[in-house]
């Protein structure tokens, strides 16, 4: 029975010294590898900081997108700057019915449909000479006050006898960006009044 308790005795020393190198072996592994990270981490830092100064900054964030005028220049005369680098198109209702429209270079152009943008416009204004203003109705809509000598004013006039021209959208944030935009280059083109 001693030969037996010896031999379990040196299987429980045998394995308690393997765990104990096991543990001293897997804390310097682990110790290595955290070495390892560290020195990664630090070539990562500075390759990324190496990187900004090789770098030019990035542009900054365009809020629109103005294609390049096809005649050559600008429209509506002189002046009015930035205001004729506006740019939206999307879908509105004009005189309830659902028309393509685009605001580029100081002009609204309304068409039955986008695919109709490669014809004459059924609808032309020029934002300095026909547009005196821009309001808000309602959530919903704009109107376009004409001037009284606009060649779109007869055929627009109310029962009030003002001339305005009234769109619309079921989207009030769409409807928000066009009378934002709108106001920007009918401001702009009037020279900020």
């Amino acid at each position: 029975d001693d030969d037996d308790e010896d031999d379990e005795e040196e299987e429980s020393l045998s394995l308690s010294l393997s765990l104990e190198l096991s543990a001293s072996r897997l804390a310097s592994l682990a110790a290595r590898s955290a070495s390892r990270r560290a020195r990664i981490s630090r070539a990562f830092l500075s390759s990324s900081s190496l990187l900004r100064e090789l770098l030019p900054p990035p542009p900054p964030p365009r809020e629109h997108w103005a294609p390049p005028n096809p005649s050559g220049g600008a429209t509506g005369g002189g002046g009015g700057g930035d205001a004729e680098h506006v740019h939206r198109s999307g879908l509105l209702s004009a005189n309830k019915s659902k028309r393509w429209c685009v605001l580029s270079g100081g002009k609204l152009d309304v068409f039955d449909k986008k695919a109709d943008q490669t014809k004459p416009p059924k609808m032309s204004l020029d934002l300095r000479a026909d547009v005196s203003k821009v309001a808000r109705s309602d959530l919903k809509s704009f109107k376009l006050e004409l001037h009284p000598g606009s060649r779109h004013a007869k055929a627009a006039k109310s029962a009030g006898g003002s001339a305005s021209l009234l769109f619309s959208s079921d989207d009030n944030t769409e409807i928000s960006k066009w009378v934002n935009d709108l106001t920007k280059v009918v401001s702009g083109l009037h020279g900020g009044h």
